[in-house]
């Protein structure tokens, strides 16, 4: 008894720290085995995939942001306007980028060739009068205008309408037979020229 009573006296002295110390925990793993084919993270991954409709195989998680772009992904260049496009400062100087003054007066030319053509079938001259620059942006935008309002299926005489049901800016802008007539006479070609 007394070689116990000596054996708890002197672990006593001993202080924690030094417990900690002469620890030795063992582990019964094995690590010399291979690991298996898929790490954790990707066999979680796997678990986590969809199948669409079509076939299409959809990831669960974000891709890792450690690979690298791939150069076809790369934006080189910012978007937005460029060139003489930058100094537009309004709808109409954006418009007349992509039709000029000099367009629209072609296509009043080949237009006043046709009106010419079939003049000689009115009796009135002023029924069957030559169009300018500004009766054809006119047009242009009563087209714009009714394609804004979805109304290509809607009839002619359902826009003009004056007793409330119409719209105003068409009544306002020009008389319906006189866009009637500038729409059959519409032309981008020289009909002259034209081969048949």
């Amino acid at each position: 008894m007394d070689a116990l009573d000596e054996e708890i006296l002197s672990d006593d002295d001993f202080s924690n720290s030094d417990l900690d110390s002469d620890i030795v925990v063992e582990n019964k793993h094995d690590t010399c085995t291979e690991e298996s084919g898929l790490s954790s993270d990707e066999k979680e991954s796997s678990d986590q995939n969809y199948l669409g409709k079509d076939g299409t195989k959809w990831k669960a998680r974000m891709p890792s942001s450690n690979s690298r772009t791939r150069s076809h992904n790369l934006v080189t260049h910012l978007p937005g306007v460029k060139g003489v496009a930058k100094n537009s400062k309004s709808i109409i100087d954006s418009w007349q980028l992509f039709f000029p003054d000099e367009v629209i007066s072609e296509i009043v030319n080949f237009t006043n060739i046709k009106i010419q053509k079939v003049r000689e079938h009115f009796a009135r001259v002023r029924d069957a009068k030559d169009t300018d620059i500004i009766e054809m942006k006119a047009i242009i935008g009563l087209l714009y205008l009714s394609g804004s309002l979805r109304s290509s299926h809607q009839n002619l005489c359902d826009l003009w309408r004056t007793d409330g049901l119409g719209v105003d800016y068409f009544h306002a802008t020009m008389n319906i037979r006189r866009f009637r007539f500038i729409l059959q006479c519409l032309r981008f070609d020289d009909v002259n020229s034209r081969n048949t």
